[in-house]
């Protein structure tokens, strides 16, 4: 995730946003009311965004400025202020089209292009945002300015360490600025400089209080320290400051969410949905909650709706992809990761959901290239090795499987499943010995695990050991009575028994084989000779 935040309205944001208290109406009217020459636009937009914010009041200040426009529709400075307005209150769609409206009126002020990129930035078109940024700095002719766009240019592009010391040299002239502080948080969070971000963020809050973006900012940051619940304490103030701030909504439910807290993080992402229901990634988090909650057909709509409104997003269609599939609804699943794996070719996690897909259904020539794909693409991750092996376990590749389950054994060597997936590649080979190894471990790893238990005994009845192979497939009948290869259990069982010459035990084991199938030729033949036919 990408932090997303404002430049000149000054409140900055990894995934939230603000509405405001309820305050009484005042008249915001006079200071922007002044004669025009007194005073340049930009000065009169900050002192006129200084004065809003103070008032903290935006949803009234909304309606106050639609009604200015609406008389004076050709009033850039009016427009401004609506965008600064709109911006606080997270409807950064709507902001981004008023700066669009200014900067048709007045194309030379630095402050309309500079609205325009917090808009695009906050919408993550952060191309657009650069060309915007890059624009205001050409008009600019305040130092201090010029600094943090600057900044916000770099910031779009990564470069935290340089963005840093931009923000810290606007800072410099301006200490008092609460928005320089947020924007010098922001920096240092991404940098892991933790403690002297947290001391920016918690200057900017003193320095304005009305600004939620700011409480959400430092909510983050105890979060990437693991410290959840004074997390949750800047998530709730900065929604008690913006109770319609779709997206503070948006990352309290993320964080409940993470907490497990299912049912209160989908009360705040159906709220964060209900406020801005064209926002693709609200209803991807959205389905992901439901999908944990075991609502999946609702997840699925959710994740349908984050499609169709971003249909270049592919990880969206990614997990809608691997969602379907847990549905049974493998067509339309392969469709959507099809579709990941065309927009972005190059990340090997939508390879391997493809071939997840493929996998579930038994198309496991078509799985292959694709985990193939995935391990070529990211071969450290162990769930990709895994999964390339255990397909080509099932292809018969044995001798091709083998290094890929070693390697995930080898790096995760209590893993239960990987290590019985590598003794069935090397039973399979007729490696028996280090065969019951990985059996062995695997069935102390999950003694209770029946499946386990069936493997070690084939793999001592292999080599001979017949009353260890006796007793591990007694193990599967204690573990589970209705194991699904019960006629495989007695009939191995009889057969040890048989061979050790415990002819008894070995008839009663073929009568319960012949119980289940009369037509069984093993356990037939097995009988008659118990029997000296």
């Amino acid at each position: 995730m990408r932090i997303v935040f404002p430049l000149v309205a000054l409140f900055l944001a990894f995934n939230l946003t603000s509405t405001t208290k309820d305050r009484q109406m005042q008249d915001s009217a006079s200071l922007i009311d002044r004669p025009a020459q007194t005073t340049s636009n930009a000065e009169a937009f900050r002192e006129l965004t200084e004065k809003l914010r103070k008032e903290c009041r935006w949803a009234n200040a909304e309606i106050e400025y639609q009604q200015k426009i609406r008389q004076q529709p050709r009033n850039a400075l009016w427009l401004g202020a609506q965008s600064f307005i709109l911006g606080n209150q997270d409807k950064w769609e709507e902001a981004e089209a008023v700066s669009r409206r200014a900067i048709r009126l007045e194309p030379e002020e630095a402050s309309w292009h500079s609205r325009l990129g917090v808009s695009l930035t906050n919408q993550e078109k952060f191309d657009e945002a650069v060309a915007a940024y890059q624009q205001a700095l050409s008009l600019e002719t305040n130092s201090t300015q010029q600094f943090v766009y600057r900044g916000q240019i770099l910031r779009s592009q990564e470069k935290w360490s340089e963005a840093e010391d931009a923000f810290r040299q606007a800072l410099s002239t301006e200490p008092d600025n609460a928005g320089w502080h947020n924007l010098l948080g922001i920096a240092l969070r991404r940098q892991k400089k933790l403690n002297e971000a947290e001391q920016h963020y918690k200057e900017a809050i003193k320095l304005d209080s009305c600004n939620a973006i700011y409480s959400f900012n430092l909510g983050n940051l105890y979060f990437d320290r693991n410290q959840p619940a004074k997390a949750e304490t800047e998530y709730r103030k900065a929604i008690q400051v913006a109770p319609d701030h779709a997206l503070c909504h948006k990352n309290l439910g993320v964080f409940l969410l993470n907490q497990n807290r299912l049912a209160e993080a989908e009360v705040e992402l159906r709220r964060a949905v209900s406020l801005r229901p064209a926002r693709a990634p609200y209803r991807a988090e959205l389905g992901a909650l439901l999908d944990k909650a075991e609502k999946s057909w609702d997840s699925v709509a959710e994740y349908r709706k984050a499609v169709q409104l971003r249909p270049d997003r592919a990880d969206f269609h990614s997990s809608l992809g691997v969602l379907l599939t847990t549905v049974k609804k493998y067509a339309e699943a392969e469709e959507h990761c099809r579709a990941a794996v065309q927009i972005k070719p190059g990340d090997a996690s939508y390879h391997y959901n493809l071939g997840f897909v493929y996998y579930d259904q038994g198309k496991y020539t078509k799985a292959e290239p694709e985990l193939q794909r995935a391990v070529e693409l990211n071969p450290d991750d162990t769930l990709h090795q895994y999964a390339l092996g255990n397909v080509r376990l099932k292809l018969r590749k044995y001798q091709d499987a083998e290094p890929h389950l070693r390697e995930a054994v080898q790096r995760e060597p209590n893993n239960a499943e990987y290590n019985a997936s590598l003794g069935h590649a090397l039973y399979e080979q007729k490696a028996y010995p280090e065969a019951e190894e990985k059996f062995r471990k695997a069935s102390r790893i999950e003694p209770n695990k029946a499946s386990h238990h069936h493997d070690l005994g084939l793999a001592l009845h292999f080599q001979n050991k017949l009353i260890p192979a006796i007793e591990s497939y007694s193990r599967v009948l204690d573990i589970d009575s209705k194991y699904s290869r019960l006629i495989d259990i007695y009939y191995n069982r009889g057969l040890c028994y048989a061979h050790i010459g415990q002819c008894q035990q070995a008839i009663e084991d073929f009568n319960k084989v012949l119980r289940k199938n009369p037509n069984h030729e093993g356990a037939l033949q097995g009988r008659r000779l118990c029997l000296g036919r």
